[in-house]
């Protein structure tokens, strides 16, 4: 795909330029390297990988400095007299979304629509040029930029490809990701690397992970029995995800109890070990160029995003919300115009336009501050995209939001933030049923008074999990009884264990609370992430 001219494309040219110019920075983005190209930079490197370990070491990557983004601190440093910084381009460079993506359609010289298959959302993307050369169909991995407006732009540096088989296999991989949980699955810049871009793995990769864990202070014996744990498991080559449910995530849980080591950094060495211990061939190659897409109608869903994104726009521009709410009513026969008796038509994302209705109806009765104060309820029409009619939101959908995707996602930042989501999910409640006869507050008030003491608790807890980890890794268990560090769990099985949990989260937990994690041969419980006790509701 061609670069585009526009302002994210120009910022990445000028950062690079002033990036490899600051001696300081030139090191930190060399030696950032062996992280995003395990086997260090390819040679004769084209444009495209050079603008993706770009993109991952800015927006992506943690800063070797402390918590932020590189691109905080570079913002204040060699690029704070850059134009593309200033709002709202700055937003589009933070809020930019990496995944796999399959195009549901496409208008020539205008723009398409892409469909998340980790996140299950539908984006839509403003690329004339890309429109003609893309199918309905095509696969697209790489990142994507949030425009002005609601509309998205591609990376230049994303891969295409254009193949039916390859298509269906990634749904079911994706699918198979999920199948034991609900909610998105998210995958990062350097997985896109490894899976479209054959990452190729340094000439050595068990060397070089042997190397790598012992100048972190892990003793070498020990990564040597790891190394041969590694060459007795089987690899398999088929699988999406690796560090979950395997001998890979047993050496990751013990390198987070006993080391202080870098886990994401370790797992891309030791699962390039183990595919080269297990004489695994390279990666799936380079991305391909599609034909020019054949004519044809557009998916139907995509008339359903555009109707949405219209929404947004107009939303954005300070157009009257009754007015464009009645607009968006008719383009998808929400209305009176439906015949009686036919069954309303489902409107993905109907929650999020709800919620915003409720901001413009608490601003404009008691003003701007209050609506900012529950902007957060953005993230519950996030949670329940796939609630396509209003008057189905049930109780349930609210506690996945509050009790399990706020905290999956880590969406929340602590008790505080806790806090005043609860609070402003009981004040949309009471409004739904006020005013949309969406009996939210009759249904969910009990339980929500419940989250109010549960949830701030539980949200500090998972700010000292063991380590972050992938939702499908682990068990749920109960915490039936908490003494100190000592815990009796009950699985979902009904057998009870008993556990040892690290000494800076006991004071966060409660029993009756859930925990996603894995026990250890030692009993020691690497704790993956922690959930209130009304989340039991979502099992039964």
């Amino acid at each position: 795909m061609s670069e585009q001219a526009d302002p994210i494309d120009s910022f990445f040219r000028r950062a690079a330029a002033r990036l490899g110019a600051h001696p300081e920075w030139a090191r930190e983005l060399q030696a950032s390297e062996r992280e995003f190209f395990p086997g260090g930079r390819p040679a004769g490197a084209d444009d495209g990988a050079r603008r993706r370990h770009l993109e991952w070491f800015l927006l992506e990557r943690v800063d070797a400095r402390g918590p932020e983004l590189a691109l905080e601190r570079a913002a204040q440093t060699v690029l704070a007299d850059d134009p593309a910084l200033g709002a709202p381009w700055f937003e589009s460079l933070r809020e930019s979304h990496v995944g796999v993506f399959e195009v549901t359609g496409a208008e020539p010289g205008e723009g398409l629509w892409l469909r998340d298959l980790g996140g299950r959302g539908e984006f839509p993307v403003a690329d004339a040029t890309a429109s003609r050369i893309l199918a309905q169909g095509d696969v697209i991995a790489g990142r994507i930029f949030a425009l002005p407006g609601g509309a998205h732009r591609l990376s230049p540096a994303a891969a295409c490809h254009r193949d039916a088989r390859l298509a269906a296999a990634l749904r079911a991989d994706f699918e198979a990701a999920r199948e034991q949980r609900r909610g998105v699955l998210r995958v990062g810049q350097r997985e896109i690397e490894d899976m479209f871009f054959g990452g190729a793995a340094p000439l050595d990769a068990p060397a070089e992970a042997r190397r790598l864990l012992i100048e972190s202070g892990v003793d070498a014996q020990r990564v040597d029995a790891w190394l041969e744990d590694l060459a007795a498991a089987p690899f398999d080559e088929e699988r999406l995800v690796h560090g979950a449910q395997d001998v890979l995530s047993e050496i990751l849980d013990e390198l987070a109890f006993e080391s202080a080591v870098d886990l994401e950094s370790t797992r891309r060495a030791l699962l390039a070990a183990w595919a080269e211990l297990a004489r695994r061939g390279p990666g799936t190659g380079p991305s391909l160029t599609p034909a020019p897409r054949p004519g044809g109608e557009s998916a139907p869903e995509a008339d359903v995003a555009r109707a949405v994104a219209r929404f947004e726009e107009r939303r954005r521009a300070g157009e009257p919300l009754g007015a464009i709410l009645a607009d968006l009513e008719r383009d998808l026969a929400l209305g009176d115009e439906a015949e009686e008796g036919e069954p309303i038509p489902d409107f993905p994302g109907v929650v999020g336009a709800m919620v915003e209705e409720f901001l413009w109806e608490t601003g404009a009765r008691e003003g701007p501050i209050a609506a900012a104060r529950h902007a957060n309820l953005r993230d519950l029409g996030r949670s329940a995209e796939h609630v396509g009619v209003f008057e189905n939101l049930r109780g349930r959908d609210l506690l996945v939001y509050a009790g399990w995707w706020l905290l999956e996602t880590g969406t929340v930042a602590g008790a505080d933030d806790a806090r005043a989501r609860v609070a402003s999910l009981a004040a949309f409640c009471r409004w739904a049923e006020s005013e949309h006869e969406v009996a939210l507050h009759t249904e969910f008030h009990a339980t929500l008074v419940r989250l109010g003491t549960s949830l701030p608790r539980v949200a500090e807890a998972n700010q000292r999990r063991t380590r972050a980890a992938r939702r499908d890794e682990g068990e749920l268990y109960e915490i039936v009884d908490l003494a100190g560090e000592e815990a009796r769990l009950r699985a979902r099985s009904g057998v009870e264990s008993a556990a040892r949990i690290g000494a800076d989260l006991v004071p966060w937990l409660a029993a009756g609370d859930r925990l996603r994690g894995r026990l250890g041969a030692d009993g020691r419980l690497a704790v993956y992430c922690c959930y209130p006790p009304e989340v039991v509701a979502l099992t039964e």
